[in-house]
């Protein structure tokens, strides 16, 4: 993908407009995705997390009774558990961003990557045939 973007420009691609580039893609997919999660969590399937974790509750039930755990280990982790489905209901604007903070940065580092791996400088000096 990147690669004919940088085809489309005539063969070159400087870091600055790579990177520019990539960046926006990225940052702009990872935009709507939560937007889109967050919509879809809160509005659409709300109890959607609550099943996750009552799930996970089982199934760490299940595992621990499978290899012997003794009970009070048990009832220390699905307490752990039960906590987490309180905090379900308390996730603020300001988490959502920090996470999204977070991500964009980890993009801005790939970016950079991709960026080193697709430019393309054009040359300084070129030989014109006659």
């Amino acid at each position: 993908m990147f690669f004919s973007l940088r085809k489309a420009n005539g063969g070159y691609w400087s870091f600055s407009i790579a990177l520019k580039s990539i960046f926006m893609m990225l940052a702009i997919s990872t935009i709507i995705s939560t937007i889109g999660t967050q919509v879809y969590v809160n509005f659409v399937n709300p109890t959607l997390q609550e099943k996750v974790v009552t799930h996970t509750i089982n199934v760490t039930i299940e595992y621990m009774e499978k290899n012997n755990v003794p009970d009070e280990v048990i009832d220390s982790k699905i307490a752990e558990l039960e906590k987490q489905v309180d905090a379900i209901g308390k996730i603020t604007l300001g988490q959502i961003f920090k996470g999204l903070a977070i991500t964009l940065l980890f993009q801005f580092v790939f970016a950079l990557l991709l960026s080193a791996l697709s430019k393309r400088e054009k040359p300084v000096f070129v030989q014109q045939s006659n």
